[in-house]
């Protein structure tokens, strides 16, 4: 029995140490490099993919090592492949290095548009090399001659092609491959025709402006002076003597440029639309003879869609909005088939959509205490709206069914995680499903009934060693905020462990997602790995819940924000296996100016880490500041109390203060005040700046840099 427990006992003593062993190894697979560099983490995602017919559609397989792309038609159903373009023939008819393709936009079986060379401007825009194939005539033409052009948009009638060159539009025949000049006007950071200025392109998530009529006889464009604003400059390190890049910049209370909106017919029929409202952010054709506009006010509480008849000249007053803190953009602005106009509001607290219709009636169609997300597909014929929203829990995001008739809703996909759809039009919709343990899983569904082909099902065994996020309702002021919590592996109640705070907070966003997650969330992972609950709150002001709680930090930004983090701070300090010593914040962007408001608000952070933040309102652009702030001059008290650089003499903790030099959103400028004010304090902090890097801090070996530099911060490693 002696000799039998021995063995017994030497067997478990070695399954320990083996158990050990594997749980060390598990977690020395998991590292920085793993996530940065080697991109372990990232999640399969779908070939370009462009559907041509209910049957067919296409995708582009790349060659990166011969910098050319191959395209196919791709049968839905058996994948039979038929390739219909080499990009090797733009290499070698235009003497090309780099022929891969970024953009391809299939005409007819003879007849593409094809970008390659992208170069990016700001965060959503871009210009490119586009080249007309006719495969009828063994043709390839280079629009915009030997340069890069902007926004090629196709009439609907495949008959001309607008672009944007240096600021001018431009309109190519395919038939006889002639261009023409339609606007003269254009000049670098005075006057913009057909695209956006900075600003516009932020906030109102606008590039392209130009839009075919349906008949292609008409193109309706934005044309933006952007003279009177004022120039923002910044340096650019790539050679011995910097390079000095400037771009028109209206920060809160300055001049803003002024918008106009036009369309041209041909030389003798060109002509401004009348329109006095200071933003013009949506338009849509109705019909070939008629455009609804949608204006807002510079504070942007006053929304009013216009119905113009362009041949008329004439204009009606279709729907307006009016709230004491602001309208929220509609996420939909459509006709539909009735001549009803479709959009979504959320003027009876929760976003919702509506029919209005020429006589300013309104019906609301979807009901309920919840956010309508994106509406997907509305069929008049069935009484049925396909959306998304963010059900049944807020990290959640479901596709749904109203039905019109008996006014029910319904759930037609996973509940579980994230799902996105994307409609193709063809019948068919994408849908992608993720969680935080689930990478992408993406299905081609039927819209009549749902069928199913499964495109992407990309599970790993190497995710195991992700810790697999808490999702829980956390108590505070009276409120129950939606929250997460990651626990460290072997996590013991009789042990103290350091808590690490992820903080956005900003107004409408969230940070409790229920999806697979993106680099920095999986840095956050690691530092769990490293001992550190990590914890994330959406506080009042986030979005998802409705009007009232988002809308809350009307005027007064950094307040309730900072109030409901500071109390979960509170919250977890005092719980049993959490070292209230060791408490530590970490935020980028509206998260960056979080952190330094908390750290100036108590002296419960021990460490903090704001990376780009805004540190005086007055510094940042017009239209998101004086949506939430007002202006300098009408809000100037609250200003003042939501500025970290009037609140710095208070700051408390360790503070690690980080930004990009060539950052054109938050500007550089931010920390440099700030940093300027701690010194005058004689406040220690720690600042590193990256040199040529923008808002996002981006690239592979500079992301790596970074986040080993804040887990050294976090864990006191030089």
């Amino acid at each position: 029995m002696i000799i039998i427990g021995k063995i017994v006992q030497n067997f478990v003593f070695f399954m320990l140490i083996a158990l050990a062993t594997m749980d060390a190894k598990a977690q020395s697979t998991f590292n920085l490099e793993d996530i940065f560099i080697h991109q372990k983490f990232q999640a399969k995602q779908l070939p370009q993919m462009q559907f041509i017919d209910t049957a067919n559609y296409i995708t582009i397989d790349h060659q990166p090592d011969k910098m050319t792309s191959y395209v196919y038609k791709e049968n839905i159903s058996t994948h039979q492949k038929e390739m219909i373009f080499d990009s090797k023939h733009l290499k070698d008819l235009f003497s090309l290095k780099d022929a891969l393709i970024q953009r391809f936009d299939f005409i007819d079986s003879s007849h593409f548009l094809i970008g390659i060379q992208t170069e990016k401007i700001y965060r959503r825009s871009s210009k490119a090399m586009f080249f007309y194939v006719d495969l009828s005539k063994a043709n390839i033409t280079q629009i915009g001659g030997n340069e890069k052009i902007m926004y090629p948009t196709i009439a609907p009638d495949q008959s001309k092609i607008a672009y944007i060159k240096n600021n001018n539009i431009f309109i190519f025949y395919t038939k006889n491959e002639k261009t023409v000049q339609i606007t003269k006007d254009g000049q670098k950071n005075f006057i913009i025709n057909g695209a956006c200025d900075w600003v516009y392109e932020e906030e109102f998530g606008m590039t392209n402006t130009m839009s075919w009529s349906p008949d292609s006889k008409s193109l309706m464009y934005l044309k933006t002076d952007e003279s009177k604003v004022k120039q923002y400059s910044f340096d650019l390190y790539y050679q011995d003597y910097p390079i000095t890049f400037q771009y028109k910049y209206p920060r809160a209370g300055e001049d803003v440029s002024t918008v106009s909106l036009w369309v041209y017919q041909s030389k003798k029929k060109h002509f401004k639309l009348d329109l006095d409202d200071t933003y013009i952010p949506l338009f849509r054709w109705k019909d070939n003879k008629t455009v609804a506009v949608l204006t807002i006010n510079r504070l942007q509480n006053d929304m009013k869609v216009f119905v113009f008849d362009i041949k008329k000249k004439a204009k009606q007053l279709w729907y307006r909005e009016e709230d004491k803190r602001y309208v929220e953009l509609p996420s939909l602005f459509t006709f539909l088939p009735t001549g009803e106009l479709a959009i979504t509001s959320e003027k009876m607290g929760y976003n919702h959509l509506y029919f209005v219709n020429s006589n300013a009636n309104i019906q609301q169609i979807t009901q309920g205490n919840f956010d309508v997300s994106e509406i997907l597909r509305i069929d008049l014929e069935d009484s049925i709206i396909l959306f998304s929203a963010h059900l049944p829990q807020p990290e959640c995001k479901s596709l749904l069914s109203w039905n019109m008739k008996n006014q029910s809703l319904a759930y037609l996909s996973d509940t579980t995680g994230t799902v996105n759809t994307t409609m193709l039009g063809n019948g068919y919709f994408l849908e992608k499903y993720s969680s935080s343990y689930t990478r992408n899983k993406v299905s081609l569904k039927s819209i009549k009934n749902l069928s199913t082909i499964t495109l992407i099902n990309d599970q790993r065994e190497e995710d195991s060693v992700l810790i697999k996020k808490d999702f829980f309702w956390l108590p505070i002021n009276n409120y129950l905020l939606r929250a997460w919590k990651m626990l460290p592996p072997g996590f013991d109640s009789k042990k103290s462990y350091p808590v690490l705070f992820y903080v956005y907070g900003g107004s409408g966003s969230s940070t409790v997602n229920n999806e697979w997650d993106r680099n920095l969330i999986l840095w956050l992972n690691y530092m769990a790995h490293q001992g550190y609950i990590v914890v994330s709150v959406n506080n009042r002001g986030t979005g998802r819940r409705g009007t009232e709680f988002k809308k809350i930090s009307y005027s007064k930004l950094g307040y309730y924000e900072v109030e409901d983090q500071l109390e979960s701070i509170k919250y977890f300090s005092q719980l049993p296996y959490v070292d209230k010593n060791r408490i530590a914040m970490m935020g980028w962007s509206y998260g960056g100016y979080m952190t330094l408001m908390s750290m100036m608000s108590d002296t419960l952070i021990q460490k903090g880490i704001s990376i780009a933040p805004v540190t005086d309102w007055k510094y940042y652009d017009a239209i998101y500041t004086e949506r939430y702030m007002r202006t300098p001059i009408g809000n100037p008290t609250e200003y003042i109390k939501s500025s970290p650089i009037e609140q710095a003499e208070k700051l408390s903790g360790d503070l690690l203060l980080i930004h990009g030099t060539a950052d054109d959103n938050v500007h550089y400028q931010n920390s440099m005040e700030l940093a300027k004010k701690l010194i005058q304090y004689n406040k220690k902090f720690q600042m590193l700046s990256y040199p040529n890097s923008n808002h996002g801090i981006g690239g592979s070996k500079t992301q790596l840099h970074l986040f080993e530099t804040l887990s050294n911060f976090l864990l006191q490693k030089e």
